[in-house]
C-alpha cells in the first residue's frame, strides 16, 4: 500500500484531487470569460442593473477600457479601472480599441471639420440606391452586374416607339 500526501486515505485523496481539479477548472473558466472591452460610443451610461431604467452608476467615454465579467442578454456586466462594476449595453463596447480619427486635412490647416463637406459622390449614391454598393453578393443569390446596369441606363426609347407601343392602350385595346 502506498502513502498519500497529508496522510489521507485513498478515498479522501481521490476526493481531494477531484475538488482541486474542479476548483482549477472553474477558476480557468472565469478567467477565460473575463475579456477586455473598449467603449465604442462617445458616452456609455453604466447602469446598476441590466436595464435602461436602472440607476446610473457612472458614464464612460470613447476608448475607456473595461473588463467584461458576464453577459445577460444584450447587457455586459463590467468592471472598471476604479474597481467599481455595473452594466452597459453590449452595443456600446467592442473588443478592439476605437481607431484614431483619420483626416486628409493638413495638420496646420485652419479648416474646421464642420466646414468640410461629407457627402458621397453622386455615383456612389446612385450605386447604393441600385444595391451595387458593398459586397458583390448580398446573400440573396443575385450578384450585381454594374456593366448590365450601365447598358440598361444607356438604352433609350424614341418618342415614336413609345407612341406606337401605347396606341392599343389609347384606342381601348382594339
Amino acid at each position: 500500500m502506498y502513502s498519500t500526501p497529508l496522510n489521507l486515505t485513498h478515498r479522501q485523496f481521490k476526493s481531494f484531487l477531484a475538488l482541486f481539479f474542479l476548483f482549477l477548472f472553474s477558476s480557468s473558466l472565469s478567467l477565460a470569460h473575463a475579456q477586455t472591452l473598449y467603449i465604442s460610443s462617445q458616452q456609455a451610461k453604466v447602469m446598476a442593473e441590466p436595464a435602461f431604467n436602472a440607476s446610473l452608476v457612472t458614464t464612460l467615454s470613447l476608448g475607456d477600457e473595461v473588463t467584461q465579467l458576464s453577459q445577460q442578454g444584450a447587457w455586459f456586466e463590467i468592471s472598471m479601472s476604479d474597481g467599481s462594476s455595473g452594466w452597459i449595453s453590449r452595443f456600446l463596447a467592442r473588443d478592439t480599441p476605437p481607431a484614431e480619427r483619420v483626416t486628409v486635412l493638413p495638420a496646420d490647416s485652419n479648416v474646421e471639420l464642420r466646414d468640410v463637406r461629407r457627402r458621397t459622390s453622386a455615383l456612389t449614391t446612385a450605386a447604393a440606391a441600385r444595391g451595387l454598393a458593398g459586397s458583390a453578393d448580398s446573400g440573396d443569390g443575385l450578384a450585381s452586374d454594374p456593366e448590365a446596369v450601365k447598358y440598361m441606363e444607356g438604352f433609350s426609347v424614341s418618342p415614336d416607339s413609345i407612341e406606337t407601343f401605347m396606341q392599343p392602350i389609347i384606342a381601348g385595346g382594339q
